[in-house]
């Protein structure tokens, strides 16, 4: 494997500032990087180059997996279709970067389109609770702004990613105050709703994202607060179970010289019981929706990781 790729999987690997959304974008540019310079000769070891990358791939950012994943089969079904009528493997190489460049259009019309459905549901003059930094809820609260939208972001400690989610609010003139994580309970009494984004969605519906979200959940159920997450159906996670949830370097949390004991999770899990529905491309879902979404794909990766192990 080239050295441009590599350093391409090591920079998605040690992201800890962009969301899953980039990342997947990310992860199917190096796609198109390998189907460059890939050295197969004919077809069907193109196949299993392509698989073996893309299994490597999805296994990188478990917490984050499930748009990569997504984009990643999707670029996977597309070359193994077009391979069953094309066995000249330049004609197939150029599908495939073809592909990638069709993919990065999708990606990006279904965050364009789950903005549009999210502004659209958040009433005129609501102060919204959002925390991290999530592109959709960006979006959407900025296309807000002539329905003077109040927002509350969150620090989201410990890289304090909220803090770049405000001051990009801020610059789009959206009415904009930042929160310390722990505050987000005692002003949950204000808000009128609570919108997050989505690192991933399990089949059952629940949600990763950056860690604090599930007690915002819980605040905003004893504040009959609604509890919405921003994600287009690329963050359904097509694997079964539930992935590690990250946990990174104490030494974001406190100073290593200190010696004081820290942990430093950056995911948790929100149960479904606690969303009260899913705003995706298409519109409102609630979350026992999420399951019946990803079934064709399922069959597609694990296709995917049958040739990688060939």
């Amino acid at each position: 494997m080239s050295e441009g790729i590599e350093r391409k999987l090591e920079a998605i690997f040690r992201d800890r500032t962009h969301g899953a959304a980039f990342l997947a974008k990310q992860s199917l540019r190096a796609m198109k990087l390998s189907a460059v310079e890939g050295e197969a000769g004919e077809a069907d070891s193109f196949l299993r180059e392509m698989a073996r990358l893309g299994t490597r791939i999805v296994r990188l950012r478990p917490s984050m997996s499930a748009p990569i994943c997504n984009g990643i089969v999707r670029m996977f079904d597309a070359i193994s279709q077009e391979a069953r009528s094309v066995r000249d493997v330049r004609e197939l190489k150029e599908f495939a970067r073809r592909a990638v460049d069709r993919l990065l259009v999708v990606s990006e019309e279904n965050v364009r389109k789950t903005a549009m459905h999210v502004c659209r549901a958040i009433p005129e003059g609501a102060t919204v609770l959002t925390h991290s930094y999530s592109e959709t809820c960006l979006r959407a609260l900025l296309a807000c702004e002539e329905k003077g939208v109040r927002v509350f972001a969150t620090e989201s400690r410990p890289l304090f990613e909220g803090r770049a989610m405000a001051e990009s609010l801020r610059k789009g003139r959206v009415q904009v105050t930042l929160l310390t994580d722990a505050e987000a309970g005692h002003f949950m009494g204000d808000v009128q709703v609570v919108l997050v984004g989505a690192d991933t969605v399990l089949m059952d519906g629940s949600l990763i994202n950056k860690i604090g979200t599930y007690l915002l959940a819980l605040a905003a159920r004893d504040k009959d607060v609604p509890f919405r997450v921003a994600c287009d159906s690329w963050k359904f996670r097509i694997e079964g179970g539930v992935p590690d949830l990250e946990e990174k370097s104490p030494d974001e949390v406190v100073d290593s010289a200190s010696g004081m004991a820290a942990r430093n999770v950056y995911f948790d899990l929100t149960p479904p019981r606690l969303i009260t529905s899913l705003v995706t491309e298409v519109g409102d879902m609630k979350p026992e929706e999420v399951g019946l979404r990803s079934e064709r794909w399922k069959e597609v990766l694990r296709g995917m990781f049958e040739m990688a192990r060939s």
